[in-house]
């Protein structure tokens, strides 16, 4: 038996009040019965943005991602690479002056090793800009690095902007969280 159910686009936690807000813009027809039933089938996804029809727009084909690979170094693209493919990294910055270098929330990404091999496919979540030192605690945790923690996070960071010649304290970056859809290859 079949009915109408609300498909949930976003649910997010209330800044003042702690409880749970869910977006319900449209509803859709789904089995109603106890019995599993395929998300594929209806033309939404778990998230509801992995497959067609979401907002009228369809992915990007392979072909069509750009690519990018983390650091500075074949070094560090190989180092960062593996904490995505481990899920412990799903965040990542530059510095604002190198301008949004075509980010955007929902879009894909090739990630590529060291070596320029893509391996991975990540979907940005969130984009955020903000000044160096107001970088906190959860951008470093998930920005993966060592030991997880602000301070390492932005030494590891002041090195690294001072490699470019774009370091000041108060600098603004732009500060990027996504999420693996696929890995490529492991080889």
């Amino acid at each position: 038996m079949a009915g109408l159910v609300p498909a949930i686009h976003a649910v997010m936690l209330h800044k003042t009040t702690g409880r749970l807000a869910i977006n319900l813009p449209e509803f859709k027809t789904l089995p109603t019965s106890p019995i599993a039933f395929d998300v594929k089938e209806c033309g939404i996804g778990v998230d509801g943005r992995d497959k067609p029809g979401h907002d009228g727009e369809r992915h990007q084909t392979m072909a069509d991602l750009e690519s990018f690979s983390f650091g500075d170094s074949p070094a560090a693209a190989d180092e960062c690479l593996e904490l995505v493919l481990i899920g412990r990294k799903t965040a990542t910055c530059w510095a604002a002056s190198e301008g949004l270098k075509g980010v955007e929330v929902g879009k894909r990404w090739i990630v590529k090793d060291g070596q320029g091999r893509p391996r991975a496919i990540v979907e940005t979540v969130e984009l955020t800009r903000r000044r160096f030192d107001e970088a906190d605690e959860a951008l470093a945790y998930d920005g993966g690095e060592g030991d997880r923690l602000l301070e390492y996070w932005r030494q590891l960071y002041t090195d690294y902007l001072r490699r470019q010649g774009a370091f000041s304290k108060d600098m603004e970056l732009y500060c990027e969280r996504f999420r693996l859809v696929e890995i490529l290859d492991r080889d």
